[in-house]
């Protein structure tokens, strides 16, 4: 593969998304860089995937969404590069279907931003920063619905309903069902390194009741340390996930903490989940930083880039990006964060946190990491993993195991 080329195709995309191709066993092995022995539960390498890309088919697999019924698991990877998306066959890692969504007509979605897979009759497709009407179609593609919602009217800073909503829709914040609503991150088009911008007026989660077709704002903000400050962009982001009580898990990029909202009593937690090593103090900004600022700073910095909710054991995944130090010959932009090392901070059902793992440096990437039956898949993309291929792309599969098994 062409290393120069590979990095322009990265930058040239440069949105939050992933692609595959065939298990293949290996020798059991840890996460190479190494678990943490002084936590009970581990993580061992037990798979690989690999899956080969036709030309209408970008591999950075930024955004991906998982699904399974009682007869297949799926992985649906958002294509931007047709206005659609691929699915595959996890069992097999075959192509199910590649649907390409018209730009515009009667059954449209200008500019696909992400979708949520209600069952494989029924996906819900979202337009980029529009959400006047909601389309669903069916995983080949045919038109099924579309509906329209009522404006969306903003709890606070706006007099009138906006038509403007900077959802993500994306692996990291994705749009979750639930209880029949569509559960939306949206990141704000202000002005983050303003610092009165950043207060409790803001909310970072919306829902769409799909009965009334009424938008309503969660009580999602900024924690209050960070109120009418300002830090690194990135660090002012949110992820989310889902658990099995409907609990709304999220966390900050800059934060070392988890929260939890129930949304059926309107109660809060929070909960430590942060990386033994992350001891940085947090840098704030009095002002806007310039580029080389934001680089250095951003690649300087532990950044918490998913929590990942694993249904089958029971576990959280909280994914982060460790500090690498900026070097200006060859940190030149954005692309330089997929250099970062990877790691992973583990915790159960109770969000005490049980284990600890570095994965192998410059192989892995922290963004589109999926679940499944077989355990936590994880996306060889580091721009600097040394098999980096545009014609595919690999996932290691780690499985939780205890560290009893490896100390002898």
């Amino acid at each position: 593969m062409n290393g120069p080329k590979c990095l322009l195709k990265i930058k040239r995309t440069l949105i939050v998304p992933l692609f595959f191709g065939l298990f293949g066993c290996e020798d059991t092995q840890n996460a190479s860089g190494g678990s943490n022995l002084e936590y009970e539960t581990i993580l061992i390498k037990r798979d690989s995937l690999s899956i080969v890309l036709d030309d209408k088919t970008s591999y950075e697999f930024l955004n991906v969404s998982y699904f399974e019924n009682d007869t297949l698991e799926v992985l649906l990877s958002v294509n931007y590069l047709i206005n659609g998306f691929n699915l595959y066959d996890l069992s097999s890692a075959k192509l199910l279907s590649q649907v390409s969504i018209p730009n515009d007509g009667p059954f449209s979605v200008r500019e696909l931003q992400g979708v949520t897979i209600r069952n494989l009759d029924s996906i819900y497709v979202f337009s980029k920063m529009d959400l006047r009407n909601v389309s669903i179609v069916d995983y080949k593609g045919n038109f099924k619905d579309t509906f329209y919602p009522h404006p969306f009217e903003p709890r606070n800073n706006f007099s009138r309903p906006v038509p403007i909503l900077n959802h993500q829709s994306n692996t990291s914040t994705p749009t979750m069902l639930s209880h029949n609503k569509l559960i939306f991150s949206k990141y704000e088009v202000f002005d983050y390194y303003m610092s009165s911008n950043i207060n409790s007026d803001y909310s970072g989660e919306f829902y769409l009741d799909l009965k009334s077709l009424e938008f309503s704002e969660l009580p999602i903000t900024f924690p209050r340390w960070l109120q009418n400050k300002s830090m690194h962009l990135f660090s002012m982001l949110h992820t989310k996930t889902l658990n099995e009580d409907g609990q709304l898990v999220y966390a900050f990029y800059g934060e070392d903490s988890l929260r939890v909202y129930d949304m059926s009593n309107n109660h809060f937690d929070v909960y430590l989940a942060k990386y033994d090593k992350d001891n940085k103090e947090r840098v704030f900004y009095k002002g806007r930083p310039n580029s080389i600022q934001s680089l250095e700073d951003g690649l300087g910095n532990y950044l918490y880039t998913q929590i990942i909710y694993d249904k089958y054991r029971k576990v959280y995944y909280r994914i982060l990006e460790r500090p690498i130090k900026y070097n200006p010959a060859i940190h030149k932009n954005s692309s330089a964060y997929y250099q970062k090392p990877v790691s992973c901070v583990i915790l159960d059902s109770d969000f005490k946190k049980i284990g600890e793992v570095d994965f192998a440096e410059d192989v892995y990437r922290s963004y589109g990491s999926f679940v499944g039956k077989n355990g936590l898949y994880v996306p060889r993309l580091s721009t600097n993993y040394k098999n980096l291929d545009e014609d595919r792309v690999e996932y290691s599969v780690y499985v939780l195991d205890s560290n009893k098994n490896i100390i002898k």
